[in-house]
């Protein structure tokens, strides 16, 4: 599976799960973000492969979500053509700042390669920055290659 794939389908996971609606396991009210930014951490951190938490302490309500969202991942993998084995890591941390919600998605696929994207909005976007041309283009994602 292409690293890219898999990352664009890992955006998509976190998408739905920090939309607050939860429609990819049916109907479920949550708040990750509101949670982060009522903690003093200021943050939220979740590994979807093994539905560990860092952070701020989070509702059992995240939890219950965060389980079902678990259940869900390897159908929906299946789905877009990848495998839950395809990746290595999958980590999405969730904050909030002045200019609105923040999530940043890491996926290290089966071969090693990691990369790191931020994302900003609701729906979350792809931040922006300035080139060295004083152009506004979307800021690259880090890509570690083993």
């Amino acid at each position: 599976m292409k690293h890219a794939v898999l990352s664009s389908l890992a955006h998509n996971f976190v998408d739905s799960y920090g939309n607050g609606n939860g429609f990819l396991i049916g109907y479920f009210q949550m708040d990750v973000y509101g949670e982060a930014a009522r903690s003093s951490e200021g943050f939220i951190e979740v590994d979807f492969l093994t539905g560990k938490f860092s952070g701020a302490a989070i509702s059992d309500d995240l939890v219950r979500a965060t389980e079902l969202y678990r259940e869900e991942l390897p159908g929906f993998c299946e789905k877009h053509g990848a495998s839950l084995t395809d990746f290595k890591t999958f980590i999405a941390k969730f904050w909030n700042e002045y200019n609105g919600k923040h999530c940043k998605v890491s996926v290290q696929d089966s071969s090693g390669k990691l990369s790191e994207a931020e994302y900003i909005g609701d729906p979350p976007t792809r931040i922006k920055a300035t080139d060295d041309l004083g152009r506004i283009r979307t800021k690259p994602n880090r890509v570690y290659r083993p």
